[in-house]
């Protein structure tokens, strides 16, 4: 009797603590419930959005990439597969995958970001076409006061022979390689060049950039395609370099002349400018004039002649008048023209031949 009694106390203790582990469970299970109630907004919230912010993500990227390339013509991506070969393998031995990634990686943004990729380009052309940061722009140089500014007739004398010499330069670059120059080259070459010159007052950067970008989007046009971004976004780039470079050569070359040179090249350009304006210089020797009747000083000796116009030309960032040179613009006022070069014209005159000569050597893949 006392085992049968035992045996039905065991039995109860066993259904008293099934009981409570099932109360337990069913407490657990309510607190479960509640909590994924309170979180699955929140939780379904952040599923729905994650693809689109994700998308967004890659899209910002797919333009920083592009910008990149076109920044770099190119090397962007190339030098990101050396880097990221070196950093993860310590050699280069992964280099070949890492860059046929991100040429996979480029072609799949072309087809599912283009709008992305057209951004990057953009992007890239419109900082060409930027001011230099305030820090590292030059200040502009003083001229002296009365000097005559550039005239229309010299402005597009210069247009047209920037236009000339840079077609002249591709023409001549095409025909080394032997290859052809269509004549849709042709007229994106004398058009950049035209606009490079006319875009003078930007300074030798952003000149060579405009002068770059007019000859990509004349010769897509011409061509009856559709206007390459890639394309004229590099070439906004190599016209900033190559105009960057022609502007310190010229203006750094031309100040290092000695006072005789930078006579001589005064009274040159001078001599032309005067041309170029309808006043051709008189033929004669320099002689003194404008000095009082029995005066034994004053007066100046003029550097040309053009009826009763008098020219002084001058060349420098510290060039001055003389006394006399003073009181002869102040009795001769438009008659007395002072036509002053400083160095920073001879960099923009060699800005946009610099682009002519670069050009050919850029690996367009129009070409």
């Amino acid at each position: 009797m006392a085992g049968a009694g035992n045996s039905r106390t065991q039995q109860a203790l066993q259904r008293e603590r099934r009981a409570r582990q099932a109360a337990e469970d069913i407490e657990w299970a309510a607190r479960s419930r509640n909590g994924q109630d309170l979180f699955a907004p929140v939780l379904a919230g952040v599923a729905r959005i994650r693809p689109p912010v994700w998308e967004a993500l890659l899209q910002a990227d797919t333009a920083v990439r592009k910008a990149a390339n076109s920044l770099t013509l190119g090397a962007a991506d190339k030098l990101d597969a050396g880097l990221d070969s070196v950093f993860a393998k310590g050699n280069f031995s992964s280099y070949r995958c890492n860059a046929q990634a991100n040429t996979a990686r480029n072609q799949y943004d072309a087809v599912h970001r283009r709008n992305a990729q057209m951004a990057g380009d953009i992007g890239a052309t419109a900082l060409m076409f930027s001011r230099a940061p305030a820090s590292l722009a030059a200040k502009a140089p003083q001229r002296i006061a009365g000097a005559v500014k550039m005239s229309k007739r010299e402005l597009g004398a210069l247009a047209a022979g920037g236009g000339l010499t840079n077609a002249a330069i591709q023409n001549f670059a095409n025909a080394t390689r032997g290859k052809q120059t269509t004549w849709q080259e042709w007229v994106g070459a004398l058009t950049g060049g035209a606009a490079g010159v006319l875009a003078y007052p930007l300074g030798p950067q952003r000149a060579g950039a405009v002068g770059g970008a007019t000859s990509s989007a004349t010769e897509d046009l011409l061509s009856g395609r559709r206007a390459d971004l890639e394309a004229l976004a590099q070439n906004a780039v190599l016209g900033r370099l190559a105009g960057g470079l022609g502007g310190v050569v010229g203006t750094r070359g031309s100040d290092a002349l000695s006072s005789r040179a930078k006579g001589k090249l005064g009274e040159t350009l001078g001599a032309l400018r005067s041309d170029l304006n309808g006043m051709p210089i008189e033929p004669g020797p320099k002689r003194l004039e404008l000095r009082a009747p029995g005066a034994k000083k004053g007066g100046t000796i003029v550097d040309g002649r053009s009826g009763d116009v008098r020219f002084e030309y001058k060349f420098g960032r510290n060039a001055r008048l003389s006394n006399g040179q003073r009181a002869a613009q102040e009795l001769l006022g438009g008659n007395y023209k002072i036509y002053q070069f400083l160095p920073e014209d001879i960099g923009q005159m060699l800005s946009i031949p610099t682009l002519g000569i670069s050009r050919p050597f850029y690996n367009d893949r129009r070409q």
